[in-house]
């Protein structure tokens, strides 16, 4: 008698390798995850469907995005300018009152001289004007320096008297009334204005008098 069969462990033992041999996976079938000898392997990378998906939502996104970041580094560029600018007005005023001397800011290009012609993006100072020709002479000091605007961004002064220089008396107080406008070409409905009265108080403005949109060199 063969005890290998007929015993009980014999029995266990020939069940477990036929049960072993019913579930053992065929070749080239799905194995849990573990390919077998003649299985294909998924190739790695996108399909074209999946590559003008991505395309096209990053599209949508660029198109809402960044015009949105440009007007917002406009808008803090532009407040940076109008900040500068309200300062040194301030201490034009505070420079004639305390040394009792018209004090001017008037635009320059070179942080030196006053100039007749281009816009007030080239930069400005201001100085203690003791002779009163509204011009820097070798004497006078210069108190303030201001250097070129952001390349693009414009600065333009209109007033009753001179457009290229404001001047403070002694007093505090301005020859007339005027009003600085700074503008991004690519935003001008971002363009904001610093208005000057004759008491030497600026203040900020995001349209005209009339209320209509602040206009912007072309």
């Amino acid at each position: 008698m063969d005890v290998s069969t007929s015993s009980p462990g014999g029995v266990l033992r020939r069940g477990f390798l036929s049960k072993l041999r019913r579930t053992a996976p065929r070749s080239g079938t799905d194995t849990g995850g573990i390919a077998g000898p003649g299985a294909q392997p998924r190739p790695d990378g996108f399909t074209l469907i999946e590559l003008m998906i991505v395309v096209a939502v990053l599209g949508i996104l660029l198109t809402g995005v960044v015009p949105a970041v440009h007007r917002t580094l406009a808008s803090n560029r532009l407040a940076a300018h109008v900040n500068h600018l309200v300062g040194d007005l301030a201490l034009t005023r505070s420079e004639a009152i305390t040394r009792g001397v018209d004090t001017v800011l008037c635009k320059s290009n070179d942080g030196d001289h006053c100039v007749r012609h281009g816009g007030w993006e080239q930069g400005w100072i201001v100085f203690a004007d003791r002779n009163g020709n509204r011009l820097h002479d070798v004497p006078e000091r210069v108190v303030h320096v201001q250097g070129a605007l952001s390349r693009g961004d414009t600065l333009r002064y209109a007033a009753f008297g001179s457009r290229h220089y404001v001047v403070f008396f002694p007093t505090g107080f301005t020859r007339t009334n005027g009003t600085f406008t700074f503008c991004d070409p690519n935003e001008p409905a971002m363009a904001r204005a610093v208005v000057l009265s004759k008491v030497g108080r600026p203040r900020l403005a995001r349209t005209r008098a009339d209320g209509s949109a602040l206009a912007c060199p072309p």
